[in-house]
């Protein structure tokens, strides 16, 4: 504060007192430069810019196109802001009370733009089980970050991820973090997971136990298999839409079993069925003798193979005995000469036996 005063005098050399004028003089605001961050995301909200607050003063801010102010009053010494996509000053002069003018020096910020990732799994459908493949873009950036339904699966800088753990309706995103810093979320990508098929298999021979040489059907079930691989002892014997398979080749201890797949190709076993398969009976008939009229011999069915007791069917009147014993004597007493045959011989295990082997008496 001062006064600014005059002495006038005239032609006369007369001269008068000064009249003084109080003056009060009021500094500029000291010139700042804007406080805040000079790299920023395109659309990144929530940063803050300043200068030093002077009390009584007002602050007229100017932003890059796109970028709003967020923070309210907005002639305070400190705004916040949400960018937009457009780099440029943010500026503010300041109006103190006095009515004196100062602008700040602007800072010059940068909007880097935000990535635009993309996923893609390597293919559409997978089994239950199987792997697959997922690449994200833009290729080279600085980190990818994989979610499986949001919850965070691999983080690094392979921008590729396997997995094979993934169940239907699961969705795979990608952050991809560029070197600025700034990142962004892709869209989720699915793949449809199919469920492999449930395969069932029965035997037409209910206890599994069959003799050498009888024929028996395998039968699978599936309501979602559409075809069907039968193996013995794990060798393919029969492929396709077929859901029985029928043979009469099996030896004892082979194990059938069934790989059921569906029209997506994904497959499964079923369960495997064990045949036991016990040998055919195998004898000798003996008694071939000359007899007198009204004598009486023996015939005799000795059997080499098979589980006793046995039944065994003779010609010529004999008949079937049941139970019969390997070796045990037959008496006949023919009054003519006859030719005896064995039928058959069915032993234990169910397994019969027709070699039609004879005995002569004469």
């Amino acid at each position: 504060a001062d006064s600014i005063s005059v002495i006038e005098r005239n032609s006369f050399t007369c001269w008068g007192d000064s009249v003084k004028f109080g003056l009060e003089i009021f500094n500029y605001p000291p010139v700042a430069i804007v406080a805040g961050d000079n790299s920023v995301c395109a659309g990144e909200a929530g940063q803050v810019y300043s200068v030093p607050n002077n009390a009584g003063s007002t602050y007229n801010w100017s932003v890059p196109i796109g970028t709003s102010i967020t923070s309210f009053p907005v002639t305070t010494n400190q705004i916040t802001v949400t960018f937009g996509s457009i780099s440029g000053n943010i500026s503010v002069v300041e109006t103190n009370s006095a009515g004196c003018v100062t602008n700040h020096t602007p800072l010059n910020v940068t909007v880097n733009p935000l990535p635009s990732p993309t996923i893609t799994p390597s293919k559409a459908l997978i089994c239950l089980g199987e792997a697959v493949t997922f690449t994200a873009a833009p290729a080279g950036a600085a980190n990818y970050t994989f979610y499986v339904d949001g919850v965070e699966a691999q983080d690094g800088a392979s921008r590729t991820y396997i997995t094979d753990s993934l169940t239907n309706g699961q969705g795979v995103t990608v952050e991809v973090t560029l070197a600025s810093g700034c990142f962004a979320t892709s869209t989720a990508s699915y793949v449809i997971v199919s469920d492999p098929p449930v395969v069932t298999m029965v035997s037409s021979d209910a206890d599994n136990r069959i003799c050498t040489g009888t024929s028996v059907t395998f039968t699978a079930s599936s309501a979602t298999a559409t075809n069907f691989e039968f193996r013995v002892n794990n060798i393919a014997q029969q492929s396709g839409a077929s859901k029985t398979y029928v043979t009469n080749t099996l030896v004892n201890g082979d194990i059938v079993s069934v790989i059921g797949t569906t029209a997506f190709g994904c497959s499964a076993p079923g369960n495997d069925i064990t045949v036991q398969v016990d040998p055919l009976p195998v004898a000798n008939f003996t008694g071939t003798a000359t007899i007198c009229i009204g004598a009486t011999t023996n015939l005799a069915v000795n059997v080499t193979t098979g589980t006793a007791p046995y039944q065994i069917q003779v010609n010529q009147g004999v008949g079937t005995i049941s139970p019969y014993n390997s070796g045990a004597a037959i008496p006949v007493a023919p009054v003519v000469t006859t030719t005896y045959t064995l039928l058959s011989i069915t032993d234990a295990n169910g397994c019969t036996s027709c070699d039609g082997v004879n005995a002569n008496i004469s």
